[in-house]
């Protein structure tokens, strides 16, 4: 609707939001190499975004707890080893 020409206004009413959203929208989202807005380009710096800020799961703090607990307890056993054979 915004490469047709509406105004920012207009797609706000449309797309029931208000108009500061839709602004807020095509400012973020502009190509800064084209200088326009486009839906793709939009949706590839949501991923993005998305991608940069998410918050690591539980499974993931777990696994790699346990990795360094692991590793940890092998190099205390080779360090009690080598002081029990001198």
């Amino acid at each position: 609707m915004y490469r047709q020409g509406y105004k920012q206004k207009d797609i706000a009413v449309v797309l029931k939001k208000c108009k500061s959203v839709i602004s807020r929208e095509i400012k973020r989202n502009t190509n800064p190499k084209t200088g326009k807005y486009h839906h793709l380009y939009a949706q590839d710096m949501a991923t993005i975004r998305k991608e940069r800020f998410r918050q690591p799961k539980k499974d993931d703090l777990l696994s790699e707890t346990n990795y360094n607990f692991s590793s940890t307890r092998r190099l205390f056993t080779r360090a009690n080893q080598r002081q029990i054979k001198i």
